[in-house]
């Protein structure tokens, strides 16, 4: 998949808009203001692979560009063939320890023009299954914090299927977008309940649930 943003404060017709030489869509679509669309030949399969994805932030289109996995460029023109956006990639520019860059979408990591990162793109974090269709990139570096951040959006859960606090949240802010992650929940009397996140890249921030059971997809006891 592609995935395009409106980088301004208004919504944009998209209609006639181009991927290379290939219409994106020939009616009206309006592309709210700050928002994503990822565009993909299967809807379903980005879902699939990419259980996280927005999908009302995903469209199916009827064809695409070939883009290889080695190289290739990426170009988007308005319906005047003006060029919005375009860019360049190759394999060399995922991170060098991920061992297999398979389904992992390399990401812009900032929006801004003004930003020196402009046009730096980095691999996703994998702990998001190497994408965030429809959604802001795990490596954004538009909002960059001081220090490394993690809260708990609720201090309790009662994992009872009742929709309320069935899962708990776990969100994070980190200065640094190649931090490796390692999550481990324990009891209250130290034993190791669920290795959770073992050696997934992290991204500037992200949001991690946990559903109350162990590594044998178990519920577990209070505490």
């Amino acid at each position: 998949f592609v995935e395009i943003y409106n980088n301004t404060a208004f919504p944009v017709n998209i209609k006639n808009w181009k991927l290379g030489n290939r219409i994106i869509i020939d009616e009206q679509h309006l592309l709210p203001a700050h928002e994503y669309l990822a565009l993909t030949t299967s809807k379903a399969i980005v879902i699939l692979q990419y259980p996280s994805a927005v999908i009302n932030n995903i469209m199916q289109v009827q064809s695409m560009p070939p883009y290889p996995n080695q190289q290739g460029n990426v170009t988007l023109y308005t319906a005047d063939n003006n060029r919005i956006d375009s860019v360049y990639y190759n394999a060399n520019m995922h991170d060098p320890l991920l061992v297999d860059v398979k389904g992992i979408s390399l990401e812009r990591q900032s929006l801004d023009p003004t930003n020196t990162w402009f046009e730096k793109f980095q691999s996703s974090a994998t702990w998001m299954d190497g994408a965030t269709p429809g959604y802001e990139n795990a490596t954004n570096v538009d909002y960059l914090v001081k220090k490394n951040i993690f809260f708990l959006t609720s201090k309790t859960m009662s994992p009872n299927e009742d929709s309320y606090e069935d899962s708990l949240e776990i969100q994070y802010q980190l200065k640094h977008q190649d931090y490796v992650l390692n999550l481990s929940i324990y009891n209250d009397k130290g034993t190791l309940i669920n290795r959770l996140i073992r050696n997934q890249r992290a991204g500037y921030s992200g949001k991690i649930s946990w559903n109350g059971e162990n590594e044998n997809g178990h519920k577990v006891a209070a505490g």
